[in-house]
């Protein structure tokens, strides 16, 4: 209580816009709470989060205007449940309760912030677990013995430590569902020898002093861009960065092969989808308004398409594609007459078609599935290359208009959106050169 005191007394003061105290001194509570104040001392750390989704949580269009649409159409009901993870030290100071006025909320306290993560005392719960922080000014962290600082003090935390098993809790704060299905894949384990945790994917590592202070040492610096799917779709620090990064990860994530068989009358395409790389279901994290389909085009020797699928336009709605062979993978989510539904408050049930993360590597174990999924296609006669690749938009588009007819979003951003095509699945058949791309072993 006291520190939301001294912090909303630093905004009504306009505090917040000053230049945090110099190299050395400590610093007070409403300096701690400006990420803009780490960036002295935390230079890179504070450029990459900048231009996070992190960063960004709160202030992405699309969030906004679901944030005011579920307060709407639920009556209030939805109450803090999307705030508290968008701007989790807005609520926590009583700058927003429900995300409706987050325009008025200072840019320091929008997003998640550094005060907020590295004040993460505890973690409790297991199907949705909450976040305890501590009501003190002590930053924690991943270094086990760190440097001595007049700005704050420093402690070492496994929460924090992205080599021990216990950091995934943290990001289960947030993230509860891609948890749970991190927890049942082979990623997991309580051996640090053994686990590929969240931070170890979506934290890289260098050698380099962790703060640029005098005497630092050379310790293992972790990224804080966090990429995923998701981007900035307005102007934002970081933006070709984050895309770069963003399709760096997606590039090794699926796996593909297609056969054709027989190469004569009649010939049958199968393909083959593997979740390689995510330690998750793909996609993952709001699966629901995620859209991902597979692009098949099949040409003859004069380069005439035969056959394709999942073939779109930028701008078009895979929903309002009319194709009976498509393969789409999401969550379907549905209401209590069966029709198909955009906004998840809206949906009693579900079912899914998504790939499932890597698990025990024997199909005798109970906890195995098989992440490896296919379909069979039949091609016309004189099919002579076959090309394809899997595409993902973080957001469906036809969600984002049902937003624009509710008025709840300017059409603006909507072209902003990106469609990411996954690396791991560009591929290209030519017949005479093997029945299997890649070829079969």
């Amino acid at each position: 209580m006291l520190l939301r005191i001294v912090v909303l007394s630093a905004l009504l003061c306009a505090c917040s816009s000053d230049p945090p105290g110099p190299l050395g001194e400590p610093l007070t509570a409403e300096e701690m709470a400006d990420p803009g104040a780490c960036a002295d001392c935390h230079p890179q750390h504070f450029t990459q989060w900048s231009g996070s989704m992190h960063a960004y949580a709160s202030i992405d269009p699309i969030f906004r205007a679901m944030a005011k649409r579920a307060v709407r159409d639920t009556d209030g009901a939805i109450g803090s449940n999307c705030v508290k993870c968008h701007a989790p030290l807005a609520l926590e100071l009583g700058l927003s309760i429900d995300g409706t006025n987050l325009d008025e909320v200072p840019g320091w306290a929008q997003g998640v912030t550094c005060f907020w993560c590295h004040r993460i005392a505890s973690v409790t719960g297991d199907f949705l677990p909450e976040a305890t922080l501590a009501q003190d000014h002590v930053m924690r962290g991943p270094i086990a013995h760190p440097v001595a600082t007049a700005a704050h003090e420093s402690v070492y935390s496994p929460l924090h430590d992205r080599g021990h098993a216990d950091s995934n809790k943290m990001c289960a704060t947030c993230h509860p569902a891609s948890h749970r299905e991190w927890k049942e894949s082979i990623y997991s384990s309580d051996d640090p020898a053994q686990s590929l945790s969240c931070g170890r994917c979506h934290m890289e590592g260098s050698n380099a002093p962790v703060a640029d202070v005098e005497g630092a040492p050379i310790r293992r610096m972790h990224s804080h861009m966090w990429p995923g799917v998701d981007i900035a779709i307005t102007p934002f620090p970081q933006r070709e960065e984050q895309r770069a990064a963003v399709q760096k990860e997606l590039d090794i994530t699926l796996l593909a092969r297609i056969c054709v068989y027989p190469e004569g009358e009649e010939p049958q395409l199968m393909l083959t989808l593997e979740n390689f790389a995510a330690g998750h279901n793909w996609p993952s994290c709001a699966p629901h308004d995620r859209r991902a389909w597979v692009e098949l085009i099949a040409t003859n020797e004069a380069g005439e398409v035969l056959f394709q699928t999942g073939v779109v336009g930028e701008g078009e709605p895979i929903a309002e594609l009319d194709d009976p062979a498509l393969w789409l993978m999401r969550d379907r989510i549905t209401n209590t007459a069966g029709e198909d539904v955009h906004m998840i408050w809206d949906a009693t049930t579900f079912e899914t078609s998504i790939l499932p993360p890597q698990t025990p590597l024997t199909p005798l174990d109970p906890k195995y599935r098989d992440p490896h999924m296919g379909r069979i296609y039949p091609l016309p006669e004189g099919v002579h290359k076959v090309r394809m690749r899997v595409r993902l938009r973080p957001v469906g588009l036809e969600i984002v208009d049902d937003l624009i007819a509710s008025g709840d979003l300017d059409p603006k951003y909507r072209a902003e959106l990106p469609t990411w095509t996954m690396g791991g699945t560009e591929l290209e058949w030519i017949r005479g050169q093997g029945s299997c791309v890649p070829a079969l072993p």
